[in-house]
């Protein structure tokens, strides 16, 4: 123990002052880092530097408590701590096998539209596609090849197109949209972080009432591992998988609207004309 501590008047309360002190800067440094696994090697630290010769014992009992305050006070979940996945690479069957990102809708392409407003919702972005790339990287967005190591030319579905966005993200969050849903709800971020953080979910989904969205939810970065696994043993219904993870599901029937998918001309035509009509 330092010789320091002994000199004062009030031993005592000196001790638990500076053990205080070291229990306060881990608990800071620990957020800081998001990681509060690392609050013991913090207080370690921490009371390495005011002069204890052995802070093992004290780092053992410190950790105890900072353990059972950290757990109990999670990070709050920022935009910052989220990546925007855009699913780009479908097949577009219905519209003659087009790339749906670069159709027009009242003269502005549905992966614009959609850039417009997830951007302000997240901290960065990542575009999954299977074909136009350079295209897509000129938007100025980290752009990723949908399931480049398959031999299979047919479309793999959305769950090749996460798994390579998943892959290479470096945030702990992920949400995951579609290219041609050109009227997402920009609230749409902010709904899903706050109900992850009621019950620490690492899987929020959006149900509009009638049924539920998986690829409009809030992905946790740890969820990479199994549903790779689910990928790799042939299974292709992302749905399947959703409600394999118990998921938490948020009813928003005010999105319904908002949800709307462009498949055909004919949903692409009543959408132009009902962005046209509106003030």
């Amino acid at each position: 123990m330092p010789r320091w501590l002994y000199q004062r008047p009030n031993r005592v309360f000196s001790y638990f002052h500076v053990i205080y002190i070291a229990i306060t800067a881990a608990i800071i440094a620990s957020f800081r880092q998001n990681t509060y696994g690392s609050t013991e090697k913090n207080c370690f630290r921490v009371l390495l530097t005011l002069g204890f010769d052995k802070p093992d014992t004290i780092t053992r009992a410190i950790f105890i408590i900072t353990h059972t305050v950290t757990s109990s006070t999670p990070h709050t979940i920022t935009a910052k701590d989220i990546t925007g996945i855009i699913l780009a690479g479908g097949a577009g069957r219905r519209m003659g096998g087009i790339d749906k990102g670069w159709v027009k809708l009242n003269g502005k392409a549905l992966i614009s539209h959609m850039l417009e407003r997830l951007v302000p919702q997240v901290g960065c972005i990542v575009i999954s596609a299977n074909r136009q790339f350079e295209r897509y990287q000129a938007l100025g967005y980290s752009v990723v090849a949908d399931n480049p190591n398959s031999t299979d030319k047919e479309f793999q579905g959305p769950i090749a197109g996460i798994l390579s966005a998943l892959r290479v993200i470096n945030t702990p969050y992920a949400v995951i949209v579609p290219v041609d849903a050109p009227i997402l709800p920009t609230q749409l971020v902010q709904k899903l972080i706050e109900d992850s953080q009621k019950q620490h979910n690492k899987l929020v989904l959006i149900d509009d009432g009638e049924r539920t969205h998986p690829l409009f939810g809030l992905y946790h970065h740890s969820l990479l591992e199994d549903l790779e696994q689910y990928y790799q043993n042939g299974n292709r219904k992302l749905i399947t998988w959703c409600f394999q993870q118990s998921p938490r599901i948020i009813k928003v029937p005010e999105f319904k609207n908002s949800l709307i998918n462009v498949n055909d001309n004919e949903t692409l035509e009543g959408l132009a004309l009902a962005l046209r009509n509106t003030p």
